[in-house]
């Protein structure tokens, strides 16, 4: 399968047209794997940016040109460490504004209620008790999290969005090991499937590579509407978690 990618920089590493080495740069930025320009009788060799995996059994476990609808997923299974996990989710709750509107940054559609769906699933999972946890990178990891969300209103056409991690992020503590480079966070979007419950590869209609944000957490608690406080300490109150009051709370007084 093929797929057109982006940014240039991998395209730049494309040798002349007709060559079969494309160099290390044109790696899938997802999966890592390797890639070649795309051949056939509707395009020149790597004309308009069309690529493919160069080995095509990795086209399987890539989330841009999987068959599958329930792809491989991030594992954020823990072992419930009471203290652990309280302090982690009480710094959380006590800044969740915060959280919520670094993660609305880069998924403008995103609704209180939508977020507060996401921390009850990682309450579930024992996300808070991970050792290693950082406060900073919640917002994206809720976002992974999350799965495939639908997307009102897109300008092209898509109506579903989800967020990945590249491969070498396999379970949440990756996110926090040593490594050399530090991991990417892609958001794809996709068409409406019309043979599956949610989309798969085929469906990918555009992708783009999320730049960190470091400080998003940092300085005043951010305004919501009463409606959006309102929302968030109902979730807090039906039992999904003990709500110490935080700086984040004085907007709802």
């Amino acid at each position: 399968m093929e797929f057109t990618i982006d940014p240039q920089t991998y395209l730049a590493a494309l040798v002349a047209a007709g060559a079969t080495d494309v160099g290390p740069l044109t790696r899938c930025p997802l999966c890592q794997s390797d890639l070649a320009p795309a051949r056939g009788a509707r395009h020149a060799a790597g004309a308009a940016g069309h690529l493919r995996h160069k080995h095509r059994t990795n086209d399987a476990g890539c989330v841009l040109t999987t068959s599958a609808y329930q792809p491989k997923e991030l594992v954020a299974q823990e072992r419930r460490d009471v203290i652990v996990g309280g302090r982690h989710r009480e710094h959380f709750i006590g800044r969740w504004t915060h959280h919520y509107v670094a993660a609305r940054r880069l998924l403008p559609s995103l609704t209180v209620q939508r977020f507060a769906t996401v921390i009850a699933y990682a309450d579930v999972l024992n996300l808070w008790s991970c050792a290693v946890l950082q406060q900073e990178d919640v917002p994206v990891v809720l976002l992974v999290l999350a799965g495939f969300m639908r997307l009102p209103n897109d300008a092209n056409g898509a109506a579903w969005v989800r967020f990945w991690f590249d491969t070498s992020v396999q379970e949440v503590e990756d996110l926090w090991k040593p490594r050399p480079v530090p991991p990417r966070l892609f958001q794809v979007a996709y068409r409406e499937p019309e043979f599956t419950p949610f989309p798969t590869g085929m469906q990918v209609l555009y992708w783009n590579e999320v730049a960190s944000r470091p400080g998003w957490l940092d300085g005043p608690a951010p305004e919501l509407s009463p409606a959006e406080m309102a929302e968030f300490r109902r979730f807090v109150a039906r039992g999904r978690g003990h709500l110490n009051r935080g700086p984040d709370d004085r907007h709802d007084r």
